[in-house]
């Protein structure tokens, strides 16, 4: 293949941008010397629950499938 098609699409670097702002974030809550699952639990209930569908929904979108699945038979099938 070629260099260019390395190059990530429109959805892959949204994904990669989204994860870079989570590890800021948790880096600065642990900067601070709290921990960040300590201020995830403190805050209010509605804001709390939408962190959590975020991930969740975040897991389900872009796990193990991801953008270009490509459906292939397991690599330790023929043993």
């Amino acid at each position: 293949g070629s260099i260019f098609s390395m190059i990530p699409g429109k959805w892959e670097l949204f994904v990669l941008l989204i994860g870079i702002l989570i590890l800021f974030f948790v880096d600065y809550v642990e900067d601070r010397g709290q921990d960040w699952v300590e201020s995830v639990l403190r805050q209010r209930l509605m804001i709390r629950w939408g962190i959590y569908l975020f991930l969740v929904f975040s897991i389900i979108l872009c796990g193990v499938y991801g953008n270009d699945y490509q459906q292939k038979a397991f690599i330790y099938f023929n043993f």
